[in-house]
């Protein structure tokens, strides 16, 4: 669980529920309390991660997740379609159901992406 792990001021306080679990695995960590509601359960399955340690806190992936969170989503595809070093963007109509040839296509450029990411990282 990382609930421990963030800081719960920019996502509310937890329901007693998930803050009762919680102290279970973290050895009584003390959380604030969420009312119980209908969102409970989707809000507590979701973390904010906010410290980043797998890429440059500066570079592109950083700022697209920034964008991400900031609820941005034409400045993030903007980012994407720019192809900056780092992230790669494998376009789709978003007014057809992806399927057949569009989705093989998809398939085939992401499965090649990640074979060269595989063998840049063998080859150190």
């Amino acid at each position: 669980m990382l609930g421990d792990l963030v800081d719960q001021d920019d996502i509310g306080r937890l329901t007693s529920v998930f803050r009762d679990r919680l102290a279970l695995a973290t050895d009584g960590v003390s959380a604030g309390e969420r009312p119980e509601g209908p969102g409970a359960q989707l809000r507590e399955s979701v973390v904010g991660l906010s410290t980043v340690h797998r890429f440059d806190a500066g570079g592109p992936i950083a700022e697209l997740a920034a964008l991400a969170r900031a609820g941005k989503g034409d400045e993030a595809l903007a980012l994407l379609r720019a192809s900056p070093i780092g992230l790669v963007f494998h376009e789709v109509p978003d007014d057809e159901y992806v399927s057949g040839a569009a989705l093989a296509d998809v398939q085939a450029r992401s499965l090649a992406h990640e074979r060269a990411v595989i063998e840049a990282a063998r080859a150190g």
